[in-house]
This record gives structure tokens, C-alpha cells and sequence, in this order.
């Protein structure tokens, strides 16, 4: 996957997918490099960028950082788990 971002040092993202993602991706985990100092929103852009198809999805969609939905402002690192979480409906 492309990398994004300047010279920073570079980490790599391990992303679950799930649902629909992990349907149209054709993988449970997306592995991204990215800056040591990413964020939530960075994070989803580039994943989102990397796979316009699924652009439309973008603002009904939430990260999970260690099992917790985190906001875009968070900063995450390499060693976190991240999960892509779809969006869903009730009934």
C-alpha cells in the first residue's frame, strides 16, 4: 500500500476490517505505513484514499484503538490494535 506522508519516521498500521470492509477488500487486516505520530483521521484518510470505492462509507465509519471507538484527534502507534468498524444498523 502506498505510504503517506513526508520524511517521518515510518511505522506500520495493522487495520481489521470487518463486515462489508473485509468483503470488499478481500482481507481481515490491512497492513499501512504511516508516520510514527499518526492520527485517527489520518489514518482513515488513507485508508479511504487507498480504496475509493468504499469513500462513500468514510463519515458513517469508526476506528477502534484497543478496543475502544477513538476520536479523530487521537494519536495512534503501530502497537495499537485498530479496527475498522462499518457502519451498522438496528432494527
Amino acid at each position: 500500500m502506498p505510504q503517506k506522508g513526508g520524511d517521518d519516521d515510518m511505522s506500520q498500521y495493522n487495520l481489521r476490517l470487518f463486515a462489508l470492509f473485509r468483503e470488499r477488500v478481500g482481507c481481515d487486516v490491512v497492513a499501512m505505513d504511516g508516520p510514527e505520530s499518526w492520527t485517527v483521521r489520518l489514518c482513515l484518510d488513507h485508508f479511504f484514499d487507498c480504496y475509493p470505492d468504499l469513500a462513500g462509507f468514510r463519515e458513517f465509519s469508526r476506528l477502534a484503538v484497543n478496543c475502544e471507538f477513538a476520536t479523530p484527534q487521537r494519536t495512534i502507534s503501530g502497537s495499537d490494535e485498530l479496527a475498522l468498524i462499518p457502519p451498522v444498523s438496528g432494527g
